[in-house]
């Protein structure tokens, strides 16, 4: 429970993947990913954080 505790709030103060692995020596991101227990709302965060410049043409496309 402390390791999936450290992994989820390391990734939640916005620590990227790899260095979380490499701290609670991973070998595999995959193995850190299932120690993630964020759930749906921080995929939902950081897609609402991504900032996506378009342009608009007078033709609607």
């Amino acid at each position: 429970m402390l390791r999936r505790t450290f992994a989820t709030r390391a990734l939640d103060q916005g620590v990227d993947v790899a260095t979380v692995a490499d701290l609670m020596g991973h070998a595999s991101l995959d193995t850190t990913r299932r120690y993630d227990r964020r759930g749906e709302q921080a995929k939902r965060d950081a897609m609402a954080a991504i900032a996506v410049p378009y342009a608009q043409t007078g033709d609607g496309t």
